[in-house]
This record gives structure tokens, C-alpha cells and sequence, in this order.
């Protein structure tokens, strides 16, 4: 049975707060209805987070840049390949009008490596491609390019050679793509040869 509530007019247990105070605070016979924070843990959570996110985006670009870098690369070559299969077609034309390759040679153009130019790539300047070898193949690059151009042809007209060389990273390692071009049973034949490693 519960028990019997006091008769009306029975004063209070000794010891009970008078009607209208408040509880009396932590520790004084109340429980908390949980422990205080404590400020240490909540820098301690704080650190953890911020240091979780600097690891993350440390992955991340750990990953991501050396990506990035190698798609920058590998764009930057296919600007090589793009020039030499122009060249290709320039001497397919030409071929298809005197029957012979163009003869003669042409050094590396421009003189200088890229790297040497504002800009660490060769500007655009007509009066580079002005010898007659370049004008016959109907080349002259109209952009800033990482790519000088030589020219070696035999002196029958039968066969020739182009280089493109690059110093991608300007860290004095180039690469080299060659395009030869050859006459058999009176038809042209062409090869374009990959740089073997470098830059």
C-alpha cells in the first residue's frame, strides 16, 4: 500500500526547502541529468577534425596533381604528333606533284629550345619558316609550341626525315618524335616514331 499522505496543516519534514526555492545545485543531493562538458575534449574533437580534413585533402592532391600533371604531358605531345602528321600530308601533296620528296635540310627551327623564350615555348614568327623546304610541305606553326622542327631529305627525293624535339619540364631532358618518309614501288610511305622515354 502507498503510503497515506499528511494529514492538511502538518508542517514539512525537517530539512525540506520551503515552498518556491529553487533545487539546490550539483552535488548537494541531486543528480545531474548528465556530466558537464569538458572544454579539453571539445578542442580535443575540434583538432581531430580539422586534422582528419588536412589528411584528406592531402590524399586527395597526393593523387590528383601527379594526374593533372601527367594529362598536362601528355597534351603537350600530342602537339608534336598533331605536327608531324600536318607534315605528313604537306609531303603526300607534294609527292603527288613532282613524284619526289623535297631535297635538301633544314636545322632545328627555331634555333633556340623553347625553354629559351618568354613563356618557356617557341613564339610565333613567320620568318622562321621561310626556307623553301618548309614552304613546300606548307608547314609554319601558328602558336606558341614546346616543339622545334628539323628537316634532313636525301638528295635523290626518295626518302626524308623530320624530327620534333621538346624539353617538356625545361629540365634540359628532350624527347624526340621522327617521321620518315620513303618511296616503295612508287608510293609513299611514312612512319611516325614515338619519343623511347625522356622528358
Amino acid at each position: 500500500m502507498q503510503p497515506m499522505p499528511p494529514p492538511p496543516g502538518t508542517p514539512p519534514p525537517s530539512g525540506t526547502p520551503p515552498p518556491g526555492t529553487p533545487p539546490p545545485p550539483y552535488g548537494y543531493g541531486y543528480g545531474a541529468p548528465f556530466p558537464p562538458p569538458r572544454k579539453s575534449q571539445t578542442w580535443l574533437w575540434i583538432l581531430l577534425g580539422v586534422g582528419g580534413g588536412v589528411v584528406v585533402v592531402g590524399i586527395l592532391a597526393a593523387v590528383a596533381i601527379p594526374s593533372f600533371l601527367g594529362y598536362m604531358k601528355k597534351a603537350k605531345r600530342m602537339e608534336g604528333e598533331r605536327d608531324l602528321r600536318a607534315l605528313e600530308l604537306g609531303a603526300r601533296q607534294y609527292f603527288a606533284e613532282r613524284d619526289s620528296f623535297p631535297t635538301g635540310a633544314v636545322p632545328l627551327t627555331p634555333t633556340q629550345p623553347c625553354c629559351a623564350f618568354s613563356g618557356r615555348k617557341c613564339p610565333v614568327d613567320g620568318a622562321l619558316w621561310g626556307d623553301p623546304v618548309w614552304s613546300d610541305l606548307g608547314f609554319a606553326v601558328s602558336r606558341p609550341t614546346d616543339f622545334q622542327y628539323s628537316y634532313l631529305g636525301s638528295s635523290d627525293g626518295k626518302s626524308f626525315t623530320v624530327v620534333a624535339r621538346a624539353d617538356l619540364d625545361c629540365d634540359t631532358i628532350a624527347i624526340e618524335y621522327t617521321l620518315t618518309g620513303t618511296i616503295v614501288d612508287g608510293s609513299p610511305t611514312f612512319t611516325v616514331v614515338p619519343p623511347a622515354g625522356g622528358d
